[in-house]
């Protein structure tokens, strides 16, 4: 593997053999998996950024084949849910999880090329709800036997760039501009609008 810090996100996890081919997502439970078999394993608690960080993760190790999805679900969430739909079904046009019954089950941050590249690596197993230790150590021992290899090279995904912002001295007030759309927010009154041809003369 590409001499890289790994895992590229810091999160709810821990790190066992980073050259394993198995992950393991324990959702709202705390499993302790410590097996030479198990690259890393750890909890995701949220249908949007949680799995943005798992996804972002795996698919920078090219060794991780497989995703044991276990323990309990996260009320509201569905976290594992969400997870196993976006590796059945990806994403609409508007990046949401595609059957995901989460609230808010949207991935923003992440590029579809690494969204296809998570569902071409990376194998999930459902077992959402389980938190029996030794049926999921024997997920694992299973899936190690099926080792599939390394998955070509590491996909590492890019930041987006922050977004321009400026502020205006508009009297005693202070109004946060969003350079490239042309919005204000006025702290005082509360009020977002478009910025004024004012405001324009003002910067």
């Amino acid at each position: 593997m590409e001499k890289q810090k790994w895992p590229v996100l810091q999160g709810s996890y821990t790190v066992v053999n980073p050259n394993a081919s198995i992950s393991v997502l324990t959702l709202f439970s705390d499993i302790k998996l410590d097996l030479n078999e198990v690259a890393l394993y750890g909890r995701a608690l949220t249908e949007n950024l949680g799995i943005e960080r798992v996804v972002t993760n795996l698919i920078a190790n090219p060794n991780i084949r497989f995703l044991i999805v276990c323990g309990e679900e996260v009320t509201g969430h569905f976290t594992g849910q969400s997870i196993v739909s976006l590796s059945r079904f990806g994403l609409d046009e508007n990046k949401r999880i595609i059957n995901s019954k989460g609230a808010i089950p949207f991935l923003e941050n992440l590029p579809q090329e690494a969204v296809n590249r998570f569902r071409e690596q990376v194998q999930v197993i459902d077992l959402t709800g389980t938190q029996n230790k030794d049926t999921i150590i024997k997920e694992i021992k299973r899936c190690a036997l099926e080792n599939q290899g390394y998955f070509g090279e590491p996909f590492f995904v890019t930041k987006k760039e922050k977004e321009k912002k400026i502020n205006l001295n508009l009297g005693e007030n202070i109004a946060v501009i969003d350079a490239e759309n042309k919005i204000v927010f006025d702290p005082e009154t509360g009020v977002i609008g478009e910025k004024s041809s004012e405001a324009n003369q003002t910067a």
